[in-house]
């Protein structure tokens, strides 16, 4: 009984082993390479140098970002919520059609 859990650990480990390797290298590795480097100021001609929070705290201060992040949440808040509602009203048409060559012709005409 222990033997058989065992080879299906190792066969779990085999198969989620190399996605999970992937995962970590090319995911993981540069989300992690950006957060420390969003501590450091690099012209990337010479090494890193640590500056703490001052990155974060211009950023703060630049009227830019404010914008952008102004111009983000009002497409959030208006067209993400549009495109839901639109899509929920052609799959209600078409789940609650008389047939489907009527929920077709309604597709041929979106």
């Amino acid at each position: 009984m222990y033997e058989r859990g065992w080879k299906r650990g190792l066969t779990l480990a085999l198969f989620l082993g190399p996605s999970l390797i992937g995962v970590s290298v090319f995911v993981l590795g540069p989300i992690l390479a950006s957060l420390g480097l969003s501590f450091a100021s690099w012209d990337l001609l010479t090494a890193p140098r640590f500056i703490g929070l001052k990155n974060f705290t211009q950023l703060l201060q630049d009227n830019e970002f404010w914008t952008a992040l102004k111009h983000t949440l009002q497409f959030l808040l208006g067209y993400i919520p549009l495109v839901m509602g639109f899509g929920l009203l052609v799959a209600i048409a078409l789940g609650s059609g008389p047939s489907q060559t009527a929920s077709l012709a309604l597709m041929s005409r979106l």
